[in-house]
C-alpha cells in the first residue's frame, strides 16, 4: 500500500474514493473508524487515503490531477471488494478458533495442575 493523501474533509475524502474506485483503483482509508468515533472532538481529523496495490499510485495522482486520465491497469472493484470481504471473514474465523483452542488449553492445564495439587496434598 501507498499513501496517497491526508484529507480533512468527508466530502472531498468520499469524492476521492469513488473516484479512484469508478476507475479501477482499490483504496483504503486510515483513521476512518477513529475520526468517526472522535467527531466533534476533532472536526478538523485527517484521514489517510492509500492505495492498495503500489504500481497504481501514479495513475491514482494522475487521477486526483484529472479525472479523465485512463487507468493503465483498473482493478475489478467488485471482485476485490468481494476477495477482500472473503479474507477479512477468513481471518476472523481463524481468530476465533485461535481464541477457542487457546482458552481449551488454559481449562486444561488449569485442571491438570489442580489434579497435581490434590495429589500431592492427599
Amino acid at each position: 500500500m501507498k499513501r496517497l493523501a491526508d484529507i480533512g474533509d468527508k466530502a472531498e475524502l468520499e469524492g476521492v474514493r469513488l473516484l479512484l474506485e469508478s476507475k479501477g483503483i482499490p483504496v483504503f482509508v486510515g483513521n476512518e473508524a477513529g475520526a468517526r468515533n472522535m467527531g466533534f472532538l476533532t472536526p478538523g481529523r485527517q484521514q489517510t487515503l492509500w492505495v492498495v496495490f503500489d504500481q497504481q499510485l501514479d495513475d491514482a495522482l494522475a487521477l486526483m490531477a484529472d479525472p479523465e486520465h485512463v487507468v493503465d491497469e483498473p482493478v475489478d472493484i467488485e471482485a476485490y471488494q468481494s476477495q477482500s470481504d472473503h479474507m477479512e471473514a477468513h481471518t476472523r474465523n481463524q481468530v476465533f478458533r485461535m481464541v477457542i483452542l487457546g482458552g481449551l488449553a488454559v481449562v486444561v492445564l488449569v485442571g491438570l495442575l489442580l489434579y497435581v495439587i490434590t495429589r500431592l496434598e492427599g
